[in-house]
């Protein structure tokens, strides 16, 4: 009722204070002992993620949101709904930071993992191949997360062939 009463700007202002408040309240990590935070509160991502598609919403709050709840989905083998939450954040990154940023670069590795997870290797080539050529370019000291993520992303890759191989 209050939100029907609001207008359109004024709706647009609660949803993306939302969010804003949903990021802060989730924890950065993906570690095994915040699952149980992350399935309690993962009806409010998924409310987000209805926001920000809705309000077309590009924001860092966002991008990290997504991303976080997809690698959370993907761990939970919710692959459809992990992949929908990755390619929404890295298209945010690429409008917001563009194409060659770290950031950009691990959304693409974790978008690649998700695809290697399900034995799609040949999407999650290119997108390997691309966060590989960033971080090339870019300087691993960017993000102290990002050698961590390209590491994990280089063992998906025959060093030989550049070829992505199978987790074993």
């Amino acid at each position: 009722v209050i939100k029907d009463k609001m207008e359109r700007v004024e709706q647009r202002e609660w949803a993306e204070a939302a969010v804003i408040a949903v990021n802060a309240t989730f924890p950065s990590s993906l570690e095994i002992a915040s699952w149980p935070f992350w399935q309690r509160y993962l009806p409010q991502a998924r409310e987000c993620m209805t926001h920000i598609e809705y309000w077309d919403m590009a924001s860092l709050e966002a991008s990290v949101l997504l991303n976080n709840a997809g690698q959370y989905l993907k761990e939970h083998a919710q692959y459809m709904e992990a992949e929908r939450f990755t390619q929404r954040a890295l298209a945010i990154n690429e409008q917001l930071l563009g194409t060659e940023s770290s950031a950009t670069a691990i959304t693409l590795s974790n978008l690649a993992a998700l695809y290697v997870e399900q034995g799609k290797y040949v999407e999650a080539e290119p997108l390997m191949l691309r966060a590989l050529a960033i971080a090339e370019q870019v300087q691993v000291s960017e993000h102290p997360n990002t050698a961590t993520h390209f590491n994990s992303l280089a063992v998906g890759i025959d060093p030989r062939t550049g070829t992505v191989v199978a987790n074993t």
